[in-house]
């Protein structure tokens, strides 16, 4: 695995602080983290098993809550309001949402997923700025929004994939990644030496990395995975593969 950079040190003294916090009595949450920094305080807290909640089952971007021993977990105890925004006529992204609450001044780790609809946007936010972004979003792109709290049936994320099977040789990280990208095994362990990989969302740069069962794996140019299965072996002594990719 690759060495924690300066972001991933401030963002694990954020959570000794929320830790001390927790054993003082006081349950404290740390804003909305992406998939990698997740992974990152997973394998920092590994022997305490960390809670995430984002607002909803699916959530991609999602809190870290630590709770004193006395508390039980909770998703309703996490400071998140879900605000939709309405609108009607031209057709709206997720750039379009972000990029109009980030214009609000919001930093990054008070927005969480943004789960864009035919006709609204749900928008998991942090309470200290859910109040702010009712009263104060107007317009996005060119289009003019109505904020409301969502009070609206449960959200889901659809996510779309295209199956794929192979065969491999082994569940090594260079014969996987060859698989799923059909690049040879060469270029692939170019990729893996050159940082383009990550397993778990977490950069692996060792080519002889084993591959598990359901592992997620992204590769900078040819997309996000999803592995299935890896085996059972075939008659020539290969391991049948099958994986998934995001699209």
């Amino acid at each position: 695995m690759s060495h924690m950079g300066t972001e991933d040190n401030l963002l694990l003294s954020r959570v000794d602080d929320a830790v001390a916090a927790a054993e003082r009595q006081t349950a404290r949450f740390l804003g909305f983290l992406d998939a990698r920094e997740q992974a990152v305080v997973s394998q920092y807290l590994r022997d305490s098993a960390p809670f995430f909640w984002g607002g909803y089952a699916e959530a991609e971007r999602r809190m870290l809550g630590v709770f004193p021993q006395w508390m039980q977990p909770d998703n309703a105890a996490f400071p998140i309001t879900a605000v939709q925004i309405a609108w009607k006529g031209a057709a709206l992204t997720h750039r379009d949402f972000l990029g109009a609450l980030l214009s609000l001044g919001l930093k990054r780790e008070k927005i969480g997923d943004l789960v864009v609809r035919p006709k609204d946007c749900v928008a998991f936010l942090e309470n200290a700025v859910a109040a702010f972004v009712l009263s104060s979003l107007s317009r996005v792109g060119s289009a003019n929004v109505s904020c409301t709290v969502y009070a609206g049936e449960t959200v889901h994320r659809e996510a779309h994939f295209a199956e794929m099977t192979d065969t491999i040789a082994s569940e090594r990280l260079d014969c996987v990644i060859s698989a799923l990208t059909g690049i040879s095994r060469t270029q692939a362990e170019k990729c893996i030496a050159g940082g383009l990989v990550t397993v778990d969302c977490l950069s692996v740069t060792d080519r002889a990395y084993r591959v598990a069962t359901g592992a997620s794996l992204s590769v900078r140019g040819y997309g996000r995975f999803v592995v299935d299965a890896i085996g059972p072996p075939t008659r020539k002594g290969r391991l049948r593969f099958a994986a998934r990719k995001y699209l």
